[in-house]
């Protein structure tokens, strides 16, 4: 035991020097570190533009509008409803049921579910 003490005594600076992965955010006095865009040949650093949170957000939900469609939030309630009354007519043949799909049972579901995946 005495001999990790003194072989860690012996370790150079550089062995016990322990440094952080991650990009700092905030400095020494707590304030957010701006993202350096540019170097102009001048020598002067440009900064990304700070972003409004609002600004921000709407952004995000203009950009999910355009992926995914306008009802996008609707046809997930629907979804849900629909699907928990489905659930609930089907709880009693899926019980009774215990023999695997035969390839028309498969083929209907895969009808059923192919429109809602595109």
């Amino acid at each position: 035991m005495s001999t990790d003490v003194n072989q860690s005594a012996q370790e150079p600076p550089w062995k016990k020097l322990r440094l952080s992965l991650e990009r700092p955010y905030k400095d020494d006095n707590g304030e957010p570190i701006p993202v350096l865009l540019d170097i102009a040949p001048d020598g002067q650093q440009i900064f990304e533009p700070r972003e409004e949170p609002a600004s921000k957000l709407g952004k995000n939900l203009e950009r999910i509008f355009l992926e995914r469609g306008r009802d996008f939030f609707d046809k997930d309630a629907l979804g849900a409803e629909t699907a928990k009354e489905n659930d609930e007519e089907k709880e009693p043949a899926a019980r009774d049921n215990s023999q695997p799909m035969t390839p028309d049972e498969l083929f209907k579901m895969r009808m059923e579910v192919m429109p809602q995946l595109q």
